[in-house]
């Protein structure tokens, strides 16, 4: 992973997103790109075609040296014994939230995005609804919500919620490298309803899952807990030790998307943990890992 976008307003209630990027950014060795977006509306859009102040670029609108030198300054702070040092940018974008993040990542090749969750944020309206889950196919790349007053304590467990069964290796492949730094463990969560047979042992779920990954990543184990209610379920699961991120993928067209993101909203309405929400490409649809091991 390489380079890592983030959406803020460069307040001082961010701060907390800030050190929570640079900090994992250290560790994984990427760069980042601190964006706040600024949504005008038609006749604002009209005037920034049209006025010179704009016409010379963001950079002679807003001075943004001094916002860069706190967060080099964080950097430092906690760079430790890391011989890798993040390039840092920070930039103002004007437009659609959606269409200009959208723009950036595809012209810096993002890896991931990372926006802030708290209330009196700008991109509110984006967090816990409809609009949250399709950001990451509109970005074309995971996005990671972080709880306001979140600190950054590494990585340990990272929980990946599944409403299986579908081919989750590119997903999983992508949070194995994420996990890989920080030596973490990747669990793979499956809510199952009481009345669905197990076919398959978690311990034999897990050897098959961490075969099909090759050698690239051991720390891999597979769950199936039994709950009528997703929320709750998942609620026991994450109860039962501590993690870190709890990631989902967005799927497209499935008929029980509604009942599984809205139980996952309801739980990180309240929460304090990270969500990593997965674009529908990482996943398919086809044959894959873990597959036909439960009924549907």
């Amino acid at each position: 992973m390489k380079a890592i976008l983030v959406l803020t307003d460069f307040s001082s209630e961010a701060n907390y997103v800030a050190e929570f990027a640079i900090r994992l950014a250290i560790t994984i060795q990427s760069n980042l790109t601190f964006c706040h977006v600024l949504e005008l509306d038609d006749q604002q859009n009209d005037e920034r075609h049209t006025s010179d102040r704009y016409k010379t670029g963001y950079k002679d609108v807003f001075d943004l040296s001094d916002q860069l030198e706190s967060f080099k300054k964080i950097a430092n702070a906690h760079k430790g014994n890391s011989e890798f040092m993040p390039a840092i940018d920070c930039i103002v974008e004007f437009g659609s939230f959606a269409e200009a993040a959208a723009k950036i990542v595809a012209q810096q090749s993002i890896d991931f995005v990372i926006i802030g969750s708290r209330k009196s944020h700008s991109v509110t309206k984006f967090q816990f609804g409809s609009q949250t889950y399709t950001l990451p196919d509109k970005f074309k790349c995971p996005v990671l919500l972080i709880p306001q007053g979140s600190t950054f304590e590494g990585l340990k467990t990272i929980l990946y919620a599944s409403d299986l069964p579908v081919n989750n290796k590119k997903a999983l492949l992508f949070l194995a490298e994420l996990a890989k730094p920080f030596q973490a463990t990747v669990k793979v969560g499956h809510i199952a309803k009481k009345s669905q047979p197990v076919r398959v042992s978690q311990t034999i779920s897990s050897d098959s899952l961490n075969h099909q990954l090759g050698r690239y990543y051991a720390k891999l184990v597979y769950q199936t807990l039994k709950d009528d209610d997703l929320g709750a379920g998942l609620q026991r699961m994450i109860g039962k030790e501590k993690i870190n991120i709890l990631a989902l993928a967005h799927r497209k067209y499935h008929f029980r998307e509604g009942v599984f993101h809205s139980s996952v909203s309801k739980l990180m309405s309240g929460a304090e943990i990270p969500l990593l929400i997965l674009p529908n490409s990482f996943i398919s649809e086809e044959p894959g890992m873990v597959r036909g091991q439960v009924e549907n």
